[in-house]
């Protein structure tokens, strides 16, 4: 059995020819004709389905059984554009709708077998905008507020009641944040940001951070040591001997979380701010040193840092010093 099928492309209609033949079944008799007999079938799907812009393949079959002439095919299909290909069609539509493609074999005797496919082109499939991640509502707590308050995530939950100070900080880093001020007055200029302000998305309260900020602001206020590390182990203000040691406890121990943390900023009123301080600086003040800091100041205005929290204390072993930590994070 063979399959010849000559290459043709039409539009909108297409007429061509395929011979489908059986043998000679006296190869050695010169080649005379030989007159066909038996009977063959034709058969195509009875439908197919096509999203606009795309194209379908139909493909028809032909079974000789025991016909021993040659069969042609040919096909019609108003509206589409048809593509001979191989022994199949390739339909491309160019509108919606519903089209009937008329399948045509004809055997070398004369016998003629029709087969129709309607073809359902539908509206090209639209990609579906996927959702976006929403950013998390800033919450920022008042002051006093209580312990297990919050914005009810276990990040937004209030583990330590939060002081003015601590409160006033979280405004004023906000506020420089999105306007590049502070108390409504600017204050970019000699900063990291001098020249090329734009503004950073405003930061939510994170109640775990506020809890580690806190812890470390003790410590220092009572063990009189500043920086970031807690190296007096023995201490009952010890909470951890690094930044990350203390977020990480603090969600482990008050919200069984794990979390992967971004950095800190802390500092007290003495040898870092303008002095040894014998008047306790305000939240303005120490926000106001933090952005004349180059580190700190990079820290602070990070456009990738969605959270943050505050601790404050007055100082134990100086009692005119004020120490206070920023934790920020993502």
């Amino acid at each position: 059995m063979k399959y010849a099928f000559p290459l043709l492309t039409l539009t909108l209609l297409l007429t061509g020819c395929t011979d489908i033949t059986t043998p000679n079944p006296n190869p050695g008799d010169g080649g005379g004709v030989v007159t066909p007999i038996g009977s063959f079938t034709l058969s195509v799907p009875a439908s197919l389905s096509v999203p606009l812009g795309q194209a379908v393949t139909l493909t028809p079959q032909v079974s000789l059984s025991n016909y021993s002439g040659s069969v042609s095919l040919d096909a019609s299909a108003p509206g589409l554009n048809l593509t001979r290909n191989g022994d199949s069609f390739l339909l491309t539509p160019t509108a919606t709708g519903s089209y009937a493609v008329t399948v045509t074999a004809r055997g070398s005797d004369g016998q003629t077998q029709t087969a129709v496919t309607v073809v359902t082109v539908t509206s090209a499939e639209q990609p579906q905008p996927q959702p976006q991640p929403q950013p998390k509502p800033v919450f920022l707590p008042g002051a006093g507020a209580p312990v297990g308050s919050g914005d009810g995530t276990k990040e937004g939950t209030v583990y330590v009641s939060p002081s003015a100070q601590e409160v006033e900080v979280l405004n004023l880093v906000n506020e420089v944040r999105t306007k590049g001020t502070l108390n409504g007055t600017p204050a970019t200029a000699g900063t990291c940001v001098d020249g090329g302000f734009s503004p950073r998305p405003a930061l939510t309260y994170n109640g775990l951070f506020a809890f580690a900020a806190r812890k470390h602001a003790a410590y220092m206020s009572n063990v009189g040591y500043e920086g970031h590390s807690e190296s007096q182990t023995g201490s009952p203000f010890f909470y951890g001997a690094t930044p990350r040691d203390r977020v990480v406890r603090a969600y482990r121990e008050l919200a069984g979380l794990d979390k992967n943390y971004v950095g800190e900023n802390d500092t007290y009123a003495g040898g870092e701010l303008a002095g040894v301080g014998t008047n306790s600086p305000t939240a303005f003040a120490m926000v106001n040193w933090w952005m004349h800091s180059s580190a700190h100041c990079t820290a602070l205005m990070d456009s990738t840092i969605r959270q943050f929290g505050a601790g404050h204390q007055k100082g134990v072993l100086s009692t005119n010093q004020d120490l206070w930590t920023l934790v920020v994070g993502k």
